[in-house]
């Protein structure tokens, strides 16, 4: 008998063919001349605002598949399942707000992040979303094995361990960027930071950033189900997420390794705009924290294993 395809199927599939019409017109690999890195999307020129409107709606429907698609998991997942999708779905929801608000659309933004009650919401959000990553970080360590081998580079304590501490680092840079209204006002912002992104030319380079990071998630949400479902194998998976992430990520990783590891190639740009940013880091003490929380998480997983017990 041919079983019928879900709603929830239906919509998601709608929406991913959406997402990727929507990436059509930004892929353009190449060499990008104002950052002097290779890119596979655009990350320097203006956004047009009929694409950006396309790419918005892409994410918002994936996100919203994504967070339906919690509640098809199978009852009593283990933890490292649920917290899995939870991740997903809630990263998706942080991006998509994001690269709608302030720090993604400039000039063409829907929410704005320096006021009420936007200002609080992102914050909010990442910072939840930072404490399910450590969750899922403490249980690589401590939880059980059971349902892990069905997510892409995470089967075992190690890789799953590696895997969640560089989100953790992913997720504090964002949160880094949403922590600007707590230190400088709306006019400082747009005259200094966005004015130093707009004589740079670097305006798409948000839109790079934030919305392939969505259907890369989502493609992994995916892959992991087809994988838990046995539909395809642990190495199929793995190549699939290897190739999604090369593709959606690479812009993303240039962009933070560039700001984090190269600072002085946006300080050449425009020393204030570049040093507004920084400096949030700097006041925030953000890194600090998060790496002093992410060694506590540790500490404490290898204690509820019993590392530290007395012989």
């Amino acid at each position: 008998k041919k079983m019928s395809v879900s709603f929830h199927s239906t919509l998601s599939t709608l929406a991913l063919g959406a997402f990727l019409c929507s990436l059509v017109p930004i892929f353009q690999p190449g060499y990008d001349e104002v950052l002097h890195t290779p890119r596979i999307f655009k990350t320097s020129g203006s956004i047009d605002d009929s694409i950006l409107q396309s790419q918005l709606f892409a994410c918002s429907a994936l996100t919203i598949t994504g967070a339906m698609g919690m509640f098809r998991l199978p009852p009593r997942s283990p933890d490292c399942r649920s917290l899995f999708f939870g991740f997903c779905a809630l990263i998706n929801l942080c991006i998509t707000l994001m690269a709608m608000s302030n720090f993604g659309s400039f000039s063409h933004c829907l929410i704005d992040c320096f006021k009420a009650p936007w200002k609080f919401i992102l914050p909010t959000a990442l910072t939840v979303l930072l404490g399910i990553t450590l969750k899922l970080l403490d249980d690589a360590i401590v939880g059980e094995m059971r349902g892990r081998d069905s997510i892409p580079f995470a089967e075992t304590r190690i890789s799953a361990s590696i895997l969640w501490g560089c989100q953790i680092y992913l997720i504090t840079t964002l949160l880094h960027t949403v922590l600007i209204p707590f230190y400088f006002d709306k006019t400082v912002y747009n005259e200094i930071y966005v004015q130093y992104i707009m004589d740079a030319g670097l305006e798409a380079s948000s839109i790079a950033l934030f919305v392939p990071s969505v259907g890369q998630t989502s493609f992994l949400a995916l892959i992991s189900t087809l994988s838990f479902e046995k539909k395809i194998t642990s190495n199929q998976a793995k190549a699939a997420v290897a190739l999604t992430s090369l593709i959606f990520f690479w812009d993303t990783f240039v962009l933070i390794g560039s700001m984090s590891l190269a600072p002085e190639i946006f300080l050449s740009i425009d020393e204030a705009g570049a040093d507004l940013f920084l400096d949030v880091g700097e006041k925030s003490h953000i890194y600090e924290i998060m790496l002093g929380a992410t060694v506590l998480t540790v500490l404490n997983a290898l204690r509820k294993a019993g590392v530290f017990k007395a012989d």
